[in-house]
């Protein structure tokens, strides 16, 4: 018989309200002294939201998993998006971010050469909350990530197939800035991170979009149907 497919669920949640609690895992993300970004008790998306100066503001998550199949989702409110590419997520295998052409891309290392695509210039705005979202399965060198953008699907560039094989980092996950040389800052409000170790569909992001985020809002649980077994030749 084939195996049971493994659920698709919330790994790792950041509501930002106040504290950096990793509501899934129950572990604090980390900031030091003029690191530490704003928290903001009102203003966000549900409650409040932190406010990252576009500096050196930074969450540095200890969440250090790697996710063959990963959907990252965000809600963001930049500020400014001039300067450079501000990160939402950053690892050492990947990247989430906004862009100076006032975009979303997301790249994903392989040990030869890596996959990144880009959503449109100018799909992303300043001063307004826009719920941001990636999925990728990096199972085969043919899939492509997809960017959503307030729950709909996003026209990229990019996606050149990756070659090699999927990188694996231990370092941990950091919200807000590249930490191995302090730049890419994001400038501006996050909200609500979420961390999801398979691939949600598009119906599963447009219902995060259009829930009204609070703290016993119900995440997607997705058991995917099993792949038919091929015709024997």
């Amino acid at each position: 018989p084939s195996p049971s497919p493994i659920p698709v669920s919330l790994q790792r949640h950041w509501k930002l309200d106040g504290n950096l609690i990793d509501t899934i895992g129950g572990t604090s993300g980390t900031c030091s002294g003029t690191q530490c970004p704003s928290s903001l008790p009102t203003g966000g998306v549900s409650v409040g939201a932190y406010d990252f100066d576009g500096i050196d503001d930074r969450i540095d998550t200890g969440i250090t998993t790697d996710y063959p199949k990963i959907t990252l989702t965000a809600w963001i409110n930049p500020r400014d998006m001039s300067k450079d590419d501000g990160r939402i997520h950053q690892k050492g295998s990947l990247a989430f971010a906004t862009s100076t052409l006032n975009n979303i891309f997301f790249c994903r290392s392989w040990t030869v050469s890596g996959i990144c695509v880009t959503s449109l210039q100018n799909s992303v705005s300043t001063n307004s909350w826009q719920f941001v979202a990636v999925t990728y399965d990096g199972t085969s060198i043919t899939n492509d990530p997809l960017i959503y953008i307030n729950g709909v699907l996003q026209t990229t560039t990019g996606g050149v197939n990756p070659s090699g094989s999927l990188v694996s980092s231990s370092d941990s996950y950091v919200i807000g800035i590249r930490p191995i040389d302090g730049k890419r800052q994001f400038n501006g409000l996050m909200d609500d991170l979420r961390i999801y170790n398979g691939v949600l569909s598009q119906t599963e992001i447009q219902t995060l979009y259009n829930s009204v985020i609070t703290p016993s809002s119900p995440s997607p649980t997705i058991i995917p149907s099993p792949s038919p077994s091929p015709s024997p030749s």
